[in-house]
């Protein structure tokens, strides 16, 4: 099987997995198709040859089974959906595949301050999108609220005042394939922002170079009451004062999130971050195959920080940070937190972190597994099993952290909650045994 073939079996696999997600993107559409142009009419038949001029007259036309193709230009608008597909019958938008389709917010403005977004969702089902890139937004970007089975692929937001993407109290959605920059541009909120959310995929998505951060700005935000939701193979780098990815149980039960191979870098706080800010249960969050270097504070972090006053507790429950590589952050792993409760810290590589490799702070030690991890640098808390020295990676100036065929991380590893595959998604283990770190020789 090729690794193209396999990275496309495995998102169908956990798109079926988050509730049905895969029917979004195999659309069995029969109905009409409306085309839009910038030099079209809406007085038109919305044809080929007589297209609609806005894409909000087609969106108010389109039914069930309907799609929407949308030629290469810059149409000033915002479009909100009205109408619901079905199950095999989506509402799609489809911008042109030769060029590309902008929908530009400058001045545009709705009168609900940050909320609602340039292309709105709220309460509904079963539409599509791909190929939109939105800029300039007073609010959101793309913004989904109190919907189910919405999907956005091959699409972009650039300098929205709050989230490119934000889905709230939704369920069955899909995010894969998008680029997010320029995010939370004074405004609040996060880069990707999934709260109140379920059965949910990001996937293959660019996160960078967000806004100043004064009010928000993390890069994925798993957040208030989520739960089963899979966060994979994104890229998120360069941004301000916040975390790269997040899971915040803020005040409500927060569960079931799996955040894996994922690259992350050159963060100005953390790469990774687990937290309850305000005293909700954050509950079984498997971390696993990441990539993170350069960033300021933790490469991981299990923190133990509150907003509230009087700070209320912070409970973590299940966090488990397995077969990561952790690469010239201000510490490797961090894991401070006195209510954390089953921390599983287990087959990784946490080497040349500024001040420690791994560090247990405040947590009770009975609470925190650390076994089978290599740590080569300065560390007071090395648990179980572990190797001490350099990982040998063939280039991690270059980013490259795979292993030389030398690396002591080799066959080092434990298979107890091992991941099945490794970060270029190569099966666990090659040899008979696990190797430290996201990758496999």
């Amino acid at each position: 099987m090729t690794k193209r073939t396999l990275l496309f079996s495995t998102l169908l696999f956990i798109i079926a997995a988050c509730g049905g997600n895969s029917s979004l993107t195999n659309n069995t559409n029969a109905g009409k198709q409306y085309h839009v142009a910038t030099n079209g009419n809406d007085n038109a038949d919305g044809s080929k040859e007589h297209p609609f001029k806005s894409i909000q007259h087609a969106v108010d036309l389109a039914i069930a089974g309907d799609t929407i193709l949308i030629k290469a230009g810059i149409y000033k608008e915002r479009v909100e959906f009205g109408k619901s597909g079905i199950a095999g019958k989506e509402i799609s938008i489809k911008g042109d595949s030769q060029g590309k389709v902008i929908i530009d917010g400058t001045g545009i403005s709705w009168g609900t301050g940050s909320w609602g977004g340039l292309i709105d969702i709220t309460e509904r089902a079963y539409i599509t999108i791909s190929n939109i890139h939105l800029m300039h937004s007073t609010a959101a970007g793309f913004f989904i609220d109190s919907s189910q089975h919405i999907s956005l692929q091959y699409s972009s937001s650039y300098d929205t005042f709050s989230s490119g993407i934000g889905v709230w109290q939704s369920d069955s959605i899909l995010i894969d394939n998008n680029e997010v920059e320029l995010a939370c541009h004074d405004g609040g909120e996060e880069s990707i922002s999934i709260a109140g959310t379920s059965n949910t995929t990001v996937s293959h998505t660019e996160v960078h170079h967000n806004g100043s951060g004064a009010l928000g700005g993390e890069g994925i935000d798993i957040k208030d009451g989520s739960h089963d939701v899979t966060v994979f193979a994104n890229h998120i780098h360069h941004l301000n004062n916040r975390p790269g990815i997040y899971a915040d149980a803020w005040d409500k039960h927060t569960y079931n999130i799996k955040i894996y191979n994922n690259k992350v870098h050159d963060i100005d706080e953390s790469g990774i971050s687990t937290a309850s800010e305000m005293g909700g249960t954050l509950e079984n969050v498997s971390i696993y195959n990441n990539i993170v270097y350069n960033s300021k504070y933790g490469g991981i972090e299990v923190g133990g920080w509150s907003s509230a006053i009087p700070a209320r507790p912070t409970p973590l429950t299940a966090i488990h940070i397995i077969n990561n590589t952790l690469y010239k952050n201000g510490e490797g792993i961090n894991v401070d937190n006195s209510f954390a409760k089953e921390i599983i810290i287990r087959n990784n590589i946490a080497s040349e972190n500024i001040n420690l490799q791994i560090d247990r702070g405040s947590t009770p030690a009975k609470e925190v597994a650390s076994d089978h991890n290599l740590i080569y640098g300065n560390n007071q808390f090395n648990g179980d099993a572990f190797v001490s020295t350099d990982p040998l990676f063939i280039n991690a100036q270059k980013g490259n952290f795979n292993l030389k065929s030398n690396s002591p991380a080799i066959d080092s590893g434990s298979k107890t909650n091992a991941p099945r595959f490794d970060y270029n998604h190569k099966a666990r283990p090659q040899n008979g045994a696990w190797d430290i770190g996201a990758f496999e020789l």
